[in-house]
């Protein structure tokens, strides 16, 4: 593991717009570098590079951090990649280092749950080639689909036996904790095999780690579900998983093409054909988090469905996630009754492709068909096919992109374009209120978490905050000294070093066991360095909570001043800027803390006193002082905050 000297050694030498700028053209504007973003399409440049920030963020896509997150989302590399990328670009030597052993513990504990996962691939596979169960009913289902002993080892094909708990017994002898075949659905908790009697299909990461299984009864099985998956597990999220992806992204990034498919064997005799860039959303509707993987190494993406009612409608669901993430979608429909894998092997994988060529269909043109299609001259029906082809259209971030399609779609319909404008902008309106409402929902509820003085015209003041907002008021604490740790507090120290000052032994009162670490690493690091680590430090922090947290604090919800603003001369005059007001945030963010601490002493040494025997008078004494202090301190806290206490006596 890469050590944190070597860490912060090459997050001190890197500068962000000499990363960036590897791979953008930028162009000074005020302070900052602008340039067109390169994770999604845009004609006007929205991607900002701060260089004395040492961080990015695009104000159309949304993406930011710092150079390491910048080369793992460009380049698909992952953390210690990208940190080893960028050494060799500063000629920095990388200094390893053993884990902590909570990172060792994590680190072991998802190892331990591949290693089980890769012993039952090796069992299924035994199975399917070595048993004459396997050879019988599963080797032979997948010789009639036409699959070859290659391909079938190449996707690590299975069988999964009647006997109803095999694979518990081999895991049993070769030793395998039964707790990880049960958290990753190998088997249930009746000590039965999860998989029994039903082909094998393993789902595998990007890397070609087996995170997952899908089994299928055959033909001549009628009882359960024709297919079951595997539970999510730490390893395995269906939401974010793509069935094929290992095998198919080289082709994928090669090709500027994805094929997007239904079915396992669609994707397994896609690829046995040649046509290996074609991936499945696993067993799932299609997700904006699968999209998102999709665009990854392609922005081209090409539905391919079967030709029956089902498979449209989930081709036109499919097509309106990949429109919101700005994916240049085509759509194409196999003829009705076939799928992928009968119309393959139906016509042969050069006529396949060149069918593929010929009949994919950008999705205007296969939406205003399907309009024109279901209305057959009826003019509601073309009227609610008019809505909803305005919905998709209405979903495309680019609004020359959207301009182009909405003239073509006007000319398709035989309709005045005006009129398709005014409607697509009725849907861009409501799905914007629509946002706005979330939004300000989640505002509303953000504040309504947070502890707050009672403006109201009475004498009844504020109360203090409950211990349920302990945990927000850490979370608070780590923000100021992310944002402000480094700042001059006054002449003699800074933000961090009088934070620090503050919080004394309350460390020990964290409820957060991560945020409790991460500030002892502070500490530590503000005693050896005498300054507080760079915001660097906190983006690139190994613990992805840290670094995640970071983010959301260096770039919140709300976004940033546009920096078409600036070119206009607007300033915002009525709020001081965070570089000066600090002081206030600190004072105000210390005394929140410092009064929920308080309040959770108070309440412990309450508990003391109760327990504490009448006869005991010396140690009961003590407690009461102990406790008078407390309230004192409490009561001059929230004095300070305008806040009082609801009862400040012993």
């Amino acid at each position: 593991m890469i050590s944190p000297s070597t860490i912060r050694q090459i997050m001190d030498a890197v500068r962000i717009e000499e990363v960036v700028g590897d791979f953008v053209n930028l162009k000074r504007r005020g302070n900052n570098l602008f340039g067109l973003c390169p994770f999604h399409s845009e004609k006007t440049p929205s991607f900002s590079v701060a260089p004395s920030k040492n961080i990015f963020k695009c104000f159309g896509c949304g993406r930011g951090g710092d150079a390491v997150h910048f080369i793992m989302e460009h380049e698909h590399y992952t953390y210690p990649e990208a940190l080893r990328y960028l050494a060799a670009k500063y000629n920095i030597t990388i200094e390893e280092r053993e884990p902590s052993p909570e990172e060792r513990e994590a680190a072991q504990k998802e190892e331990s749950l591949y290693i089980v996962n890769e012993f039952a691939l090796r069992f299924f596979q035994q199975q399917l080639f070595e048993t004459r169960e396997g050879q019988t009913i599963g080797l032979s289902y997948f010789k009639e689909r036409g699959f070859s002993e290659e391909t079938i080892r190449r996707f690590g094909l299975g069988y999964a036996p009647k006997a109803g708990n095999s694979l518990l017994q081999a895991a049993r002898s070769a030793g395998y904790k039964e707790e990880l075949l049960l958290e990753l659905g190998l088997i249930t908790q009746h000590q039965r095999d999860f998989f029994r009697e039903r082909v094998i299909f393993p789902i595998f990461n990007l890397t070609g780690k087996p995170m997952a299984f899908a089994g299928r009864l055959l033909g001549q099985q009628t009882r359960g579900p024709k297919y079951i998956n595997s539970p999510e597990s730490p390893i395995y999220d269906k939401s974010r998983s793509l069935y094929g992806i290992s095998l198919a992204q080289r082709s994928i990034r090669k090709q500027s093409e994805c094929l997007l498919v239904e079915g396992y064997t669609d994707v397994i005799s896609l690829h046995q054909a040649g046509l290996d860039r074609a991936v499945a959303s696993s067993g799932t509707s299609l997700t904006s988090n699968q999209v998102q993987f999709i665009r990854r190494f392609s922005p081209n993406l090409t539905i391919l469905y079967d030709g029956d009612s089902a498979g449209i409608q989930a081709a036109v669901r499919g097509l309106n996630i990949a429109l919101e993430q700005d994916l240049n979608v085509k759509v194409a429909i196999l003829p009705e009754g076939e799928d992928p894998d009968s119309y393959l092997r139906k016509v042969g994988p050069a006529e396949f492709e060149s069918w593929l060529q010929e009949k994919a269909t950008d999705f205007i043109l296969f939406k205003t068909e399907r309009l024109l299609e279901k209305a057959q001259g009826d003019p509601i029906k073309k009227t609610q096919g008019i809505r909803e082809l305005s919905e998709s259209l209405a979903l495309l971030p680019d609004p020359l992109k959207r301009a182009m399609y909405v003239k073509e779609a006007a000319r398709r319909l035989e309709m005045e374009e005006q009129n398709l404008v005014d409607e697509v902008n009725r849907q861009i309106k409501k799905r914007l209120q629509q946002l706005e409402r979330q939004r300000k929902n989640k505002a509303r509820q953000k504040e309504a978490d947070r502890p707050q003085a009672d403006t109201r015209p009475t004498t009844q003041a504020p109360q203090t905050p409950s211990p349920d907002t302990a945990q927000n008021s850490e979370t608070e604490l780590l923000r100021l000294l992310i944002l402000h740790g480094n700042k001059a507090y006054d002449e003699t120290q800074s933000v961090a070093q009088y934070a620090f000052s503050q919080i004394g032994s309350l460390l020990d009162l964290f409820q957060d066991q991560q945020l409790k670490n991460t500030l002892l690493e502070l500490w530590e690091y503000l005693q050896k360095h005498q300054s507080f680590p760079p915001t660097e430090y906190f983006l690139s922090h190994p613990q992805s909570g840290i670094s995640q947290l970071a983010r959301h604090f260096l770039f919140p919800d709300w976004g940033e001043m546009s920096p078409e603003w600036e070119k206009r001369g607007i300033l915002l005059i009525t709020q001081e800027t965070p570089e000066q007001n600090h002081h206030k945030d600190c004072d105000k963010t210390l005394a929140h803390f410092l009064l929920t601490k308080y309040h959770e002493l108070i309440q412990q040494n309450q508990q003391r006193i109760q327990q504490t025997p009448p006869q005991a008078a010396e140690e009961l004494e003590k407690y009461m002082l102990v406790q008078h202090h407390l309230l004192e301190k409490r009561k001059e806290l929230a004095e300070k905050l305008g806040l009082v206490v609801p009862g400040n006596r012993l």
